[in-house]
């Protein structure tokens, strides 16, 4: 039978795929039903799953270029693992599994290689958040880590589920490397504090420590009821969690009722809450992105609607590579630098600087736009701040704001300008795609050394580092690292340059 859920199959492509059969149990198209019963052989959770009709199977033919069936395979898969998301914490959740099937042929490219880059890229995104992909091959027997043969497949096809801890170590976050790091090595940006918006939380971790039960009980109102509250993140003062409801998801923070900074992030958190309604009411900002906000008996709260999507670096992952360099990348990369900067073209046009531009408040969503999250440290017109401003994350610093920082006492608010933000999209972009960040010096330096270091405005060139040639795209990043503000573009003229 077909299932009738519309919002839940991946969309019918018109293009390099072609839809053959919507998500059904039991597709037409390829006999699979004696093959899964093989299968239940090799996985404890396939014959319930086949029981309660939560296995299902969505049927593509090949319709197209290599890149462009690629393309549409990514495209097929997020959509897929955004639909399982949010069944994950329902009952049997564990037990769905949607598998994308490729039927057809493409000159010259195997399945396999078809298949490669498109599920490579996918378990990078999701396996953090709790969605496994696999892939299988037609007519392949493959053998399990274990040394047990299992069945060829009849046809190619990448399985979304559940990842089960005891079972999928790859769910698991990987171990840090060490702190000190080499010279050369390619780094991956650090995560500098706590924010709601964390897309790389363990969605298996405990319910501890719970959220302020006054912001569970108004944003229930907003999520419907139950709610699953997954913790994201608890550390540097600051508490984060995602509260999944059948309405939909908020992300809340609050601060940490016994750090020691306390009562400094509760007063970040109001005014991130008051920039907040400042952007929203000059439309720097979507009225639909804040929530809610008040105090609790540990401080003050602060909700804004949940955004899926992958920070930069993460995002980034296949564009970092050799593999990066095909045609179907290009505009992908060039669409996520654009909708980076027409975000910030709202703030700027309105006297706005973001102030905290960097690759973790940069998320990629599933369609290839960015958004711009954590507001609190922003500066704008007639601003009465409540903390001072004195930078953020040290390694997309512009050159300026060292300056300032490094020559004025540390209690001085510093007013951040448009034209740093600039050089943080550019330091950002930068980062994620070559590996390495654009002001080369050692890790062991304190903050302060460091900025002396970025102060002095000069760069790694580009051309040096880049994964592959992008001509355009390198130009623009290099234009945004200036060391002089005023030669730097605006974020207005940086819209037609990507």
């Amino acid at each position: 039978m077909t299932t009738g859920r519309t919002s839940a199959a991946p969309r019918p492509t018109a293009g390099a795929l072609r839809l053959v059969e919507a998500s059904t149990t039991r597709p037409r198209s390829v006999d699979i039903s004696g093959y899964a019963r093989q299968m239940t052989a090799h996985c404890p959770y396939l014959a319930p799953s086949l029981q309660q009709g939560l296995t299902t199977w969505t049927v593509y033919r090949a319709d197209g270029d290599t890149d462009a069936v690629q393309a549409e395979l990514f495209h097929a898969g997020a959509q897929a693992a955004e639909w399982l998301r949010p069944l994950l914490n329902r009952p049997h959740g564990l037990l769905r599994c949607e598998n994308i099937v490729l039927l057809g042929d493409v000159s010259g490219t195997r399945h396999r290689d078809l298949l490669a880059w498109p599920h490579w890229v996918l378990k990078n995104l999701y396996g953090p958040v709790g969605v496994m992909f696999g892939k299988f091959y037609a007519g392949e027997e493959e053998v399990t880590a274990a040394g047990h043969r299992i069945p060829a497949a009849p046809a190619s096809f990448l399985p979304v589920r559940a990842a089960v801890r005891r079972r999928d170590p790859a769910s698991s976050p990987r171990p840090r490397p060490g702190r000190r790091a080499r010279r050369g090595r390619r780094r991956r940006p650090r995560r500098v504090r706590a924010h709601p918006h964390r897309m790389d939380g363990d969605p298996h971790m405990g319910q501890t420590p719970a959220p302020p039960g006054e912001a569970v009980a108004l944003l229930t109102g907003h999520t419907g009821e139950p709610a699953a509250i997954q913790v994201l993140s608890d550390r540097r003062g600051s508490r984060a969690w995602k509260l999944q409801g059948p309405k939909g998801a908020v992300a809340l923070k609050a601060n940490h009722p016994d750090s020691d900074n306390a009562r400094d992030k509760a007063a970040e958190m109001a005014q991130e809450d008051d920039h907040l309604r400042r952007l929203t009411a000059a439309g720097a900002i979507s009225p639909d992105y804040r929530v809610s906000a008040g105090t609790w008996d540990g401080g003050r709260w602060l909700a804004v609607n949940w955004i899926d999507g992958a920070p930069l670096w993460r995002a980034l992952a296949l564009a970092r590579g050799p593999e990066g360099d095909r045609a179907s990348v290009r505009p992908w990369l060039a669409g996520i630098a654009r909708t980076f900067t027409e975000h910030l073209a709202l703030m700027h046009a309105a006297g706005w600087a973001h102030a905290d531009i960097q690759p973790t408040n940069t998320l990629v969503t599933h369609d290839g736009h960015a958004a711009v999250i954590d507001y609190a440290l922003a500066c704008g017109p007639a601003d009465g701040r409540r903390v001072p401003y004195r930078g953020a994350l040290t390694h997309t610093t512009a050159p300026e704001l060292a300056t300032q920082i490094l020559d004025t006492p540390a209690d001085t608010h510093i007013q951040a300008q448009p034209a740093a933000d600039i050089w943080s999209l550019g330091a950002s972009l930068f980062w994620c795609w070559t590996g390495q960040r654009p002001v080369a010096y050692d890790d062991d330096l304190d903050r302060l050394d460091k900025l002396a270091v970025i102060a002095r405005g000069t760069t790694t060139a580009l051309r040096d580092v880049r994964p592959w040639p992008f001509p355009e795209f390198e130009d623009a990043i290099t234009a945004c690292l200036a060391p002089d503000p005023a030669d730097r573009p605006t974020a207005k003229e940086l819209t037609a340059a990507w």
